[in-house]
């Protein structure tokens, strides 16, 4: 499952990444690590447009306003992908930003963790390879 992920500060989503790398996950991101240029602009192009489809858009944010670094939820709404948002702790559901309220779920990343499990469970069983 490919997941795509966007922070609001450098950083910020590095620890969920790392979990969702652990799980299985193919993990993008919307901007190299040292530069606040965003990969669509760039040699490599948007990681919403290669490496097949993508399953969902992760925010990690704790602020109300949104920031450039996190532009990618946005396209992500524009492309129809399903684009979530969480918070830097495992119990921290982050506020909506105006423009994206109706658009977007905001959830605990122990839940979107837990999520994430379950869909991963599913692909293997739709693709005959059920390892529990």
């Amino acid at each position: 499952m490919h997941v795509l992920v966007t922070e609001q500060n450098p950083g910020q989503s590095a620890e969920l990444a790392l979990k969702l790398r652990y799980l299985g996950c193919v993990v993008s991101t919307c901007h190299n690590s040292s530069t606040d240029v965003c990969k669509g602009v760039v040699a490599g192009g948007c990681p919403l447009e290669g490496r097949g489809p993508t399953a969902m858009v992760v925010a990690v944010r704790d602020e109300r306003e949104l920031t450039a670094r996190e532009f990618g939820a946005v396209c992500g709404v524009r492309a129809g992908v399903p684009v979530v948002l969480t918070g830097p702790g495992w119990h921290d559901k982050p506020p909506v930003p105006d423009g994206l309220r109706h658009r977007v779920s905001s959830i605990r990343s122990g839940a979107l963790l837990t999520g994430c499990v379950d869909a991963l469970h599913d692909e293997k069983s739709l693709n005959g390879r059920d390892d529990r």
